[in-house]
């Protein structure tokens, strides 16, 4: 009998360890967007949703199937701004619609669907996703491209890995690409001892750091991707580093085109509530299968949802 009992504590935990997150920003670069727009993750799995503007909602719509009418007893955060985050855990199978009520944003496209997968279903795939894991032994959720045909220039595909030091911490994934000469999110918040893992899920992009905003040459020791396309992912730890990182895609003069971004790492270890929460109450459930959860660091790997958040 103690046998059994350990044998389904160590089972729990080995499930709360294999869930997900998977980040969405609301109104990325001031757009009326959810950014990725298109979701899939597994039972169990978890959205944070990070205001880069607003005001803007967070609202689950699908009342008479109408995918901007707010559905009866669903999750809505009410409206919201720059740095509010808000966390959704995925309790049961099925389609989630989720748009935004301010004015007519949704009408005019700032939506956003969810498909949650029965457990034990394939990876989740994001359509553009900027979802990570909270292990670093777990494999890319984004779906490979089909090989393309052989270019002129070097390219790397599969996994690139520059692995410096233990992955402890909190796993984060970035999207190189998406949409155009872009990196998503080209902020992010991390702390000291996280894991970033830029994704290439689609044209030829690399990652370079540089010494600061403005330079478009590689910083010497600092962290460096080949140039990357059809799936490959890239991965740094941030071990020592604090302050403001920059870093840059140097392929085809994508730099000097704005292909920049920011890493800002926090010298503290662990996670923190990154701004402010949205309005709803953590550990609140929809009657559509959706937990609030909270934005604070949860210990313990046998908790319930030991979710660590920005």
């Amino acid at each position: 009998m103690k046998y059994s009992a350990v044998a389904a504590l160590l089972a729990a935990s080995s499930s709360t360890v294999l869930a997900a997150q998977f980040d969405v920003t609301v109104a990325f670069n001031k757009t009326k967007t959810y950014t990725p727009n298109n979701l899939s993750v597994n039972i169990g799995d978890t959205i944070k949703f990070t205001w880069a503007g607003g005001p803007h909602t967070v609202t689950q719509m699908g009342e008479n199937n109408d995918p901007c009418l707010p559905l009866t007893g669903g999750i809505d955060s009410k409206n919201q701004t720059a740095q509010s985050t808000l966390g959704l855990k995925f309790n049961t199978a099925g389609t989630r619609m989720f748009g935004c009520t301010v004015g007519k944003h949704c009408a005019g496209g700032m939506k956003l669907t969810v498909n949650v997968l029965e457990a034990g279903a394939p990876a989740p795939v994001a359509t553009g996703s900027t979802g990570s894991t909270d292990t670093a032994a777990l494999p890319s959720a984004t779906a490979p491209a089909a090989t393309p045909a052989s270019p002129a220039y070097p390219v790397a595909t599969g996994t690139s890995t520059t692995p410096t030091g233990t992955t402890s911490g909190t796993v984060h994934t970035i999207i190189a690409g998406q949409g155009g000469l872009t990196f998503t999110p080209a902020a992010l918040t991390i702390k000291q001892g996280d894991t970033v893992t830029w994704s290439f899920p689609g044209s030829t992009h690399n990652v370079k750091q540089t010494a600061d905003k403005d330079s478009c040459t590689p910083m010497a020791g600092g962290f460096q991707s080949t140039n990357l396309m059809g799936g490959a992912t890239f991965n740094h730890t941030f071990t020592t580093e604090t302050g403001v990182i920059w870093y840059v895609c140097t392929f085809q003069g994508h730099c000097g085109q704005g292909m920049k971004a920011a890493i800002t790492i926090d010298g503290t270890t662990g996670a923190t509530t990154n701004g402010s929460t949205a309005t709803p109450a953590a550990g609140s459930t929809s009657s559509a299968g959706t937990t609030i959860v909270s934005l604070a660091s949860l210990a313990g790997a046998v908790a319930a949802s030991a979710w660590m958040f920005l």
